[in-house]
């Protein structure tokens, strides 16, 4: 989590001196945005170490281009990986455990001027996902090891309307916040082995429609070239 907020933080000072040496001129049009997700580098600036967010959003980085007038396409691409493994010199009964996600959507938003310094827009998302975790149990202390495993796939698609606020803090720099409501159709399926019993090996698969509100807690710091 440190060398995420670290990569962050560079990311966002190297963007700011970008903007401060560029040399623009007062007609040329800024037609591309990259969003970065920054909200826990503006909560540990803050000091909002108490605050947890309400809906996760899973985009790390986002990505706008404006057509022309209001009108803007939108994507956005979010990756989470995560891997865990315990030993014991006493007990061999330890799960390893490692997750893998991929997140991605696509859209259309409308813009629209709220104040001098304030945008807001309106539009809306096609989204997918695949979630993958496994965990692993080394459940005989001395080799051949024999491993019980649970090993769990998600496949996610969906979407629905969004609506979120821009503040502008110079031509090439703002922050944004969004929210959405969001329908998915997903698909789970569970896996369970047993390297000592593999004949037992189960497998259970699930589907279900979901509808979530995903709250406006995470912010963007928006770079525009």
């Amino acid at each position: 989590m440190l060398q995420v907020r670290g990569c962050i933080a560079v990311l966002i000072v190297f963007a700011a001196i970008v903007s401060t040496t560029a040399q623009d001129t007062a007609k040329q049009q800024l037609k591309h945005q990259i969003g970065i997700n920054s909200t826990a580098f503006v909560k540990e600036f803050l000091s909002f170490n108490t605050i947890t967010t309400a809906a996760d959003n899973p985009y790390l980085l986002t990505y706008k281009y404006i057509m022309g007038g209001s009108n803007v396409l939108r994507a956005g691409l979010g990756i989470k990986f995560l891997s865990q493994k315990q030993s014991s010199t006493t007990s061999a009964n330890l799960p390893d455990s490692s997750l893998l996600n991929y997140y991605l959507r696509i859209g259309y938003e409308r813009q629209f001027t709220l104040a001098k310094r304030l945008i807001g827009y309106a539009g809306g998302d096609i989204r997918w996902q695949y979630e993958k975790s496994v965990s692993k149990t080394t459940v005989t202390p001395v080799p051949p090891n024999q491993v019980s495993s649970i090993t769990t796939r998600n496949i996610a698609f969906g979407g629905g309307p969004v609506l979120g606020v821009e503040f502008i803090m110079t031509r090439r720099l703002s922050l944004s916040a969004e929210g959405a409501l969001l329908y998915f159709y997903s698909e789970e399926k569970t896996t369970a082995e047993d390297s000592r019993y593999p004949s037992l090996t189960t497998s259970d698969f699930t589907a279900k429609n979901d509808v979530a509100f995903s709250f406006p807690t995470t912010v963007y710091f928006i770079i525009k070239i």
